[in-house]
């Protein structure tokens, strides 16, 4: 937590705010594979994070401004045994600007590492400088070279990765 924002998980109630604040960005909704004009759909996604919450390497989580509750996007880590993670995060669109991606995946970095994760990978598109300021704020550099095990979770080829390692 900091004075701007917390992390927390998924509620199925989550599901009209995640459409409205997130999900209706057409890019937002292309990175997370729904229909971007579809309340059902973000409603299906945020019961469907309920539903996985609890369960062991499982980081995902809603991310929270503290002064009105509202919901302005997610942040998630895919664990990969036995100290790897491959991060995400969205913002929505009405929301960036304003560094909440940067202190969002400060947040869950610290929460990986705190939980024995000693190397944190993520990839942008080489034209989103946004997000590659975002892994940089955090104190991810690029990676010179990234695991085959972790590359394959990306569907997308041609990705800039950055990593960070502790320890």
């Amino acid at each position: 937590m900091t004075d701007r924002l917390f992390l927390r998980l998924f509620r199925a109630e989550d599901g009209p705010a995640f459409y409205e604040n997130v999900m209706r960005d057409i890019e937002a909704a292309e990175i997370f594979g729904i229909d971007a004009g579809s309340p059902a759909a973000a409603q299906a996604y945020t019961e469907a994070r309920e539903t996985y919450s609890g369960r062991p390497g499982f980081y995902d989580y809603a991310v929270v401004r503290t002064a009105d509750n509202v919901l302005l996007g997610e942040v998630n880590a895919a664990y990969i045994p036995p100290d790897t993670a491959d991060i995400g995060y969205v913002i929505g669109r009405k929301h960036r600007g304003n560094g909440y991606a940067s202190e969002a995946l400060d947040l869950l970095l610290r929460r990986l590492f705190e939980e024995g994760i000693t190397t944190v990978y993520g990839a942008c598109r080489p034209d989103n400088h946004a997000s590659e300021t975002v892994m940089r704020a955090c104190g991810m550099t690029e990676a010179v070279s990234v695991p085959d095990n972790v590359k394959k979770r990306e569907t997308e080829t041609g990705l800039k990765w950055f990593v960070k390692q502790i320890g």
